[in-house]
């Protein structure tokens, strides 16, 4: 049998998290999971707490970073835009509601969120502007998009059912044309707030 490292430990907190909760996230459940012994969980973490460090971490790699990383593989902001839609599409968005959820009582959570989303919406502002979207209107639209994001995810947890695909590539086609409305806009138009967009 090979032997468990500490990428099992947190592949396994993962799926207690998404499967049973937040209050399955226990040694014992971890211990039970993996077949091992709270010898070999301490052999990899000092305690709990560097243990959900870590596990936060994964999360965001895998949920984020890894996302980022594929989209960066594209031609160009469109095509970057196009695939990161598409791959975010197939991320576990259930994982994504159990963090959202976890955030409200435990600090440690909630910086994790915090960094994760002002990670998306900073990477959907850079795309806006490499596609050539004014630096003001960037960042309001990838604060919209990314919230009508959020409501997808907690609506469509499963977002590769055929309602789910089809309300998604509907959306798509209007932010598509909207982003491309903006830049068409911001070719001819001053800077100017917010509330006048």
């Amino acid at each position: 049998m090979a032997r468990i490292q500490a990428e099992d430990w947190l592949k396994a907190g993962l799926e207690l998290l998404r499967d049973q909760g937040i209050d399955a996230l226990r040694i014992d459940q971890l211990c039970a999971r993996l077949k091992k012994t709270k010898g070999s969980f301490y052999h990899h973490f000092k305690d709990m707490n560097g243990y959900v460090g870590a596990l936060l971490k994964r999360w965001g790699d895998l949920q984020t970073k890894a996302a980022i990383e594929v989209a960066e593989t594209a031609a160009d902001a469109k095509a970057r835009m196009a695939l990161l839609d598409e791959t975010v599409r197939h991320l576990d968005h259930r994982l994504d509601q159990i963090i959202r959820s976890w955030a409200l009582r435990d600090p440690r959570a909630a910086q994790a969120l915090e960094d994760v989303d002002r990670t998306r919406i900073a990477y959907l502002k850079k795309l806006l502007l490499e596609a050539g979207v004014r630096e003001d209107r960037a960042a309001f639209m990838a604060e919209l998009e990314y919230i009508a994001f959020l409501g997808a995810q907690q609506r469509y947890p499963d977002m590769n059912t055929p309602k789910a695909k089809a309300l998604a590539d509907g959306m798509h086609q209007v932010l598509r044309a909207w982003h491309q409305q903006a830049i068409q806009d911001s070719a001819h138009e001053p800077e100017r707030g917010v509330a006048s967009l």
